[in-house]
C-alpha cells in the first residue's frame, strides 16, 4: 500500500488536513468552550491570541475575528445544547460595550451580525438588544474621541476612522431594524 514511511507520513497528513476541515465548526466550538470555561469569553469574542478565527477572505473590512463565524460555528450551535450561552454572550457583549474602544468596535460588529440573523431566522435566539443600546448610546457618547482616530486591535490589525463604521451601523439598524445607537445632541 505505502512504498516507504515518507508516503505514509504524506497520507496521514492529507487525513488530517480533510479532517481538520471538516471539523472546523466544533473547533470554533471547543475553542469558544474551553474560553468559558476559563473565564475568557471577552478574549474569545474579540479574538485574542489563540483565539483569533481568521476572517473569511470575503468578509469585508477590519476585524481581529471572524464574528460571523463565531456566532454560527460556536455560540449559536452551543444554544441548542445549553441555552446559558445566551446569557454568557449577552453579558460578555455588555461588558466589551463598556471596555476599551477596541472591545466596543467589536461589540458593535457582533450586535450588527444578530441582528442580521435574527431577521432572517438564523440566529437560535434572540439577544436584548434594549438593555445593549441603552449601554452602547452611553459607551459611544464616551469614546467617540477614541473612534475617531485609529483604533489598533491585539493583533495589531489597525482600522482607521472606526466610528464612520458605527455611523454607517447605526444608519443601516435605523432603517433596517428601528433600531438607533448613536446618542443624538
Amino acid at each position: 500500500m505505502y512504498h516507504n514511511e515518507q508516503q505514509l507520513v504524506a497520507w496521514i497528513m492529507e487525513q488530517m488536513g480533510e479532517k481538520l476541515k471538516g471539523d472546523k465548526t466544533m473547533q470554533i466550538k471547543e475553542l469558544m468552550l474551553q474560553a468559558v470555561k476559563r473565564g475568557e469569553l471577552i478574549e474569545f469574542l474579540c479574538g485574542k491570541e489563540e483565539y483569533k478565527i481568521e476572517l473569511s477572505q470575503y468578509v469585508p473590512g477590519v476585524l481581529p475575528t471572524d464574528t460571523g463565524k463565531v456566532l454560527t460555528d460556536a455560540i449559536y450551535v452551543e444554544y441548542e445544547e445549553d441555552t446559558t450561552i445566551k446569557e454568557k454572550f449577552q453579558n460578555a457583549l455588555l461588558n466589551m460595550v463598556n471596555g476599551t474602544a477596541e472591545e466596543l468596535y467589536i461589540a458593535v460588529a457582533y450586535i450588527m451580525d444578530v441582528l442580521f440573523d435574527e431577521k432572517h431566522k438564523i440566529a437560535t435566539f434572540q439577544i436584548d438588544i434594549a438593555e445593549l443600546v441603552l449601554e452602547l448610546k452611553k459607551a459611544l457618547k464616551e469614546k467617540k474621541e477614541e473612534l475617531m482616530n485609529e483604533i489598533i486591535f491585539t493583533d495589531g490589525v489597525v482600522k482607521k476612522e472606526a466610528w464612520k463604521d458605527i455611523v454607517r451601523w447605526d444608519n443601516v439598524c435605523k432603517i433596517k431594524y428601528g433600531i438607533e445607537f448613536i446618542p443624538r445632541e
